[in-house]
């Protein structure tokens, strides 16, 4: 399994990011994350999409005009992001390319005017599908075979990162409610 020069690279901020301790680690990782990953593509945008309850919520994103986090809180209700992972599932895929003909996926992923195409990428970990990693261009493209690879090996790496981080926190909080019947 080869990895390019820039999952590698991408790789290791994420990892020495999260070598450094501390809680919100993981937000500074992702965005690390979402930041190296635009700039080397030379996109506009990167965004994460996690299963909140039961909705799919933007939680993280970097974008090329400055606002680290563009579109953070912006969600889709559960209906809109069942038919959404749904889709994605029944293709097959870990990763699609999805442009403005693409009109079911552009009007759920609610892609403004500005975006003409996206790589969209499936964040699962022990088998669980957890959300989607994105890059959004303003401008039409083909993306390469080599940057599907590397976005499909970040998005593997953070998905466990993500599972463990809600493992850690689903036993603080089941620690602590044991701790508060006592």
């Amino acid at each position: 399994m080869i990895y390019t020069e820039l999952a590698q690279d991408t790789i290791y901020k994420i990892i020495s990011t999260l070598e450094k301790g501390g809680g919100s680690e993981l937000d500074r990782a992702v965005d690390e994350a979402l930041r190296n990953l635009v700039t080397g593509f030379n996109t506009d945008q990167g965004l994460l999409w996690l299963i909140l309850g039961d909705r799919l919520t933007v939680t993280s994103g970097f974008s090329m005009q400055g606002d680290s986090r563009p579109l953070a809180g912006l969600s889709l209700d559960a209906q809109q992001g069942t038919s959404l992972v749904l889709n994605f599932l029944s293709l097959g895929n870990s990763a699609i390319e999805v442009d403005r003909a693409s009109s079911d996926w552009g009007a759920l992923l609610k892609v403004s005017q500005d975006f003409d195409s996206q790589l969209v990428v499936a964040l699962k970990a022990r088998g669980l599908f957890q959300g989607f990693l994105t890059l959004q261009s303003r401008n039409e493209r083909q993306w390469s075979a080599d940057e599907r690879s590397t976005l499909e090996k970040v998005a593997a790496l953070l998905a466990v990162i993500i599972s463990y981080d809600f493992d850690v926190q689903r036993i603080e909080q089941s620690s602590k409610a044991g701790h508060s019947a006592t």
